[in-house]
């Protein structure tokens, strides 16, 4: 457990520094191209060590780090398998990328409900609300659910913006897990009180902020198209 600890925090910083190289780089460029799927493969690193570190938190007493860190993992594999994925179905979704959507919508549909009531009813200090904040945002993944299994299968998908957007979303999960986790002694120094409860929630406020300015800056790309036609 500790060298893989050491594995995980080795590819986690890495992932955190590699994030940034794609958004600052060309589309489709060479560089954007290999740094990204540098930023995948640590990611996955993480997300796997991630998941046995918690079952073995989990073994060993601590459950609601064991916890936090194994839903941890299934939010960052959901969108960092999404945004890779789609690139592979540009022009429709197959039958594997639906099936695999579904099941990882529903385990994190599952997985934010036990926390939420977990929170709610078997915790009484203040990580409650951590648990409750967090189990609402895997509730709130069924709404993707029920749009793949409604969706209509010869309907072209918005890979771009799907793209983007699980690249974003796992690394909110990253930087959540970075500030909550590995900068939590430091911070804990210089946030009082409540506020320790500021670097679990930061990343997911910064990083749905950035997700709609890219799209509302693609919506008006696509209207200025438009009106140019």
């Amino acid at each position: 457990m500790k060298y893989l600890l050491y594995l995980h925090i080795a590819c986690g910083f890495a992932s955190l520094l590699a994030f940034w190289a794609p958004v600052f780089t060309g589309k489709g460029s060479t560089a954007h191209r290999k740094i990204g799927f540098f930023y995948t493969y640590a990611m996955w690193a993480v997300v796997i060590s991630a998941a046995i570190l918690s079952v073995n938190n989990l073994v060993i007493g601590q459950t609601n780090m064991g916890l936090f860190l194994g839903f941890l993992s299934v939010i960052s594999a959901t969108p960092l398998w999404h945004g890779l994925a789609v690139l592979k179905n540009k022009k429709s979704l197959s039958r594997r990328f639906r099936f695999t959507q579904i099941f990882l919508g529903i385990l994190q549909f599952l997985f934010g409900a036990f926390l939420v009531i977990y929170g709610a009813f078997y915790i009484t200090d203040g990580i409650r609300v951590l648990m409750i904040f967090f189990g609402v945002l895997g509730v709130s993944s069924i709404r993707d659910v029920m749009k793949m299994i409604w969706a209509n299968q010869d309907e072209k998908p918005d890979w771009y913006r799907d793209h983007y957007r699980g690249m974003i979303t796992s690394g909110i999960a990253a930087y959540t897990a970075f500030l909550a986790f590995g900068g939590r002694q430091f911070l804990s120094e210089i946030l009082p009180g409540m506020w320790q409860v500021l670097p679990w929630i930061l990343p997911t406020i910064i990083g749905v902020v950035a997700m709609r300015l890219m799209d509302r800056k693609r919506s008006r790309k696509t209207s200025a198209k438009t009106q140019t036609a």
